[in-house]
């Protein structure tokens, strides 16, 4: 029992707010620029989310896709 208590409390934290970054923090963090973000994004690469007129990248799939492009 004690160590059924312990998954579920591990299970059921409170999530952390997901990071938005700007595109001009994407830019920063990924050193790319304007013209690698769009050909990025025209090919799916990286996929913002459109907030009234303005993208933004969740930090989350940023890492991703750094993650899943690893030289190995």
């Amino acid at each position: 029992l004690p160590q059924l208590k312990a998954e579920l409390a591990e299970q059921f934290q409170p999530k952390q707010p997901e990071e938005l970054l700007t595109i001009d923090e994407v830019y920063k963090f990924l050193k790319i620029n304007r013209s690698t973000e769009v050909r990025w994004r025209a090919k799916g690469i990286i996929k913002p989310s459109n907030i009234s007129g303005t993208y933004y990248y969740f930090r989350s799939e940023i890492d991703k896709v750094l993650n899943e492009n690893k030289l190995k």
